[in-house]
């Protein structure tokens, strides 16, 4: 009798988590199938999916398919499928256009009838495809593309494509993947520089490609910009913004860098996608855990304050997120979920229920501006340096204080020394327990300067 209470238990444990996940039919299938890009048409109200994929149900599509809500179908003869996988798709001016990895560089637009190449094809791949007002933006890995220089981010009006402005992100550099147009500048980021100097990602406010900061650094990789909250949100896996630890996701206000909590823990694949969603923002990818230690797998929630989890076991990794009529929607190369089997993609039917969440940060964690501090190296071992750049306060009046994630005041040994106009705090980790410390620097007990640190 005990063993079959057991069973019975376990039985309906696996079914209630298996309710908060739904299929979209039976599905999109086929060798190596993977989906790549989610594309939400609020003018049809039609969901779009590109990939590796073959079919949709028994449909087949080749990379490209539509949902009504209801059902799947192809969109043509669809573009690609295991070979050739599609790998963004995007509506500019009423009309679809879509890319895949390994199309050269080609761009298609779909007619109504059959997929046509807009015949202005880039010298190397397309990663990204951005409409915003009046222009297509393609980004990716490309020198040049409808026959004029354009590296890595180009722009189109319906007939030609130009350049975005002269002096262009340089050609040893890596691929963009990402744009966003926030507070009137358009954002590029991927795993890149811009010319000269910025790392990662930069902003063009309408003349010249400026920095954020001293940019994004730790072996990074950026692959998703939101909007949360009025800022913009940074996904991808990186180790540094600014010189602070950020762990693969960090907000920017259009002046500085703010930590979202302790970040995501994986920071070697990090975050793929973010989509804002009943007012919290989801983010998905390829960790286990959120916030250093909070169980949150594939897929984390952030709502302003604190990090929760759903509870769900994703077997797979999620590419990419979206809301679609007021569900959840997430797809990649998902096989299961709490044990129940999907075909690449599912939808969430379990509305604002999380399973568990962290606690809500005691000290504030805003990553102040470049130009007032600088730590090296963070995380640290033994010992680490703060320099404060700011020749007003004198040192004597200057003292520094360090606390737990939970607002519990910690003990750390420190002198300071001047250089010019920065003042070095230099700090000795003694007995401090390895972990995320938080630090406030005073003068005539007003704080003039905060940040964090990890000692490993």
């Amino acid at each position: 009798m005990k063993n079959k209470l057991f069973l019975f238990f376990c039985l309906l444990s696996s079914i209630s988590y298996s309710q908060n996940w739904d299929s979209l039919g039976s599905g999109l299938t086929g060798p190596g199938a993977d989906v790549r890009d989610l594309f939400v048409d609020t003018a049809t109200n039609l969901l779009y999916a590109v990939g590796s994929f073959e079919y949709a149900g028994n449909k087949q599509v080749n990379g490209v398919a539509v949902w009504n809500g209801i059902e799947w179908d192809s969109v043509g003869e669809g573009l690609g499928g295991q070979a050739a996988p599609v790998v963004a798709i995007a509506s500019y001016q009423g009309d679809l256009y879509a890319t895949g990895y390994y199309y050269s560089g080609t761009i298609y637009t779909w007619n109504g009838q059959d997929w046509v190449s807009i015949m202005s094809n880039a010298d190397g791949p397309v990663f990204e495809l951005y409409s915003r007002d009046q222009y297509l933006y393609a980004l990716g890995w490309f020198d040049s593309i409808g026959g004029i220089y354009a590296a890595r981010i180009a722009k189109y009006d319906g007939n030609t494509w130009s350049a975005i402005d002269d002096t262009q992100w340089t050609e040893d550099s890596g691929p963009l993947v990402a744009a966003l147009l926030y507070n009137g500048e358009l954002y590029a980021a991927g795993w890149s520089y811009i010319w000269p100097y910025f790392e990662n990602i930069g902003r063009f406010d309408g003349s010249d490609w400026n920095p954020l900061a001293t940019g994004i650094i730790g072996g990074a990789h950026i692959k998703s910009l939101c909007i949360y909250q009025n800022k913009l949100i940074i996904g991808g896996d990186f180790a540094e913004a600014s010189g602070n630890p950020s762990n693969s996701i960090v907000a920017w206000d259009g002046n500085d860098f703010h930590e979202l909590g302790n970040g995501v823990d994986d920071i070697i694949i990090g975050v793929n996608d973010m989509v804002v969603y009943n007012n919290k923002l989801y983010v998905a990818g390829d960790f286990q855990t959120v916030d250093y230690g909070l169980p949150a797998e594939k897929i984390a929630i952030w709502d302003g304050q604190q990090w929760c989890g759903l509870g769900s076991q994703i077997e797979g990794v999620p590419n990419c997120i979206a809301e679609y009529n007021g569900e959840l929607i997430i797809a990649g190369n998902i096989d299961s979920i709490d044990g129940v089997h999907f075909n690449k993609i599912a939808k969430w039917i379990a509305g604002d229920y999380v399973d568990t969440c962290g606690a809500i940060t005691g000290v504030a964690e805003n990553i102040p501006p470049h130009q007032n501090i600088f730590i090296s190296p963070n995380p640290f071992t033994n010992q680490t340096t703060i320099t404060f750049q700011n020749p007003k306060f004198k040192i004597q009046n200057l003292k520094f204080q360090l606390f737990t994630t939970l607002g519990q005041k910690a003990s750390i040994k420190y002198s300071v020394s001047e250089n010019e106009s920065n003042t070095i705090f230099h700090i000795d980790r003694g007995n401090l327990s390895s972990g995320v410390y938080f630090f406030q620097i005073i003068s005539d007990q007003e704080i003039v300067a905060s940040g964090k640190i990890i000692a490993q």
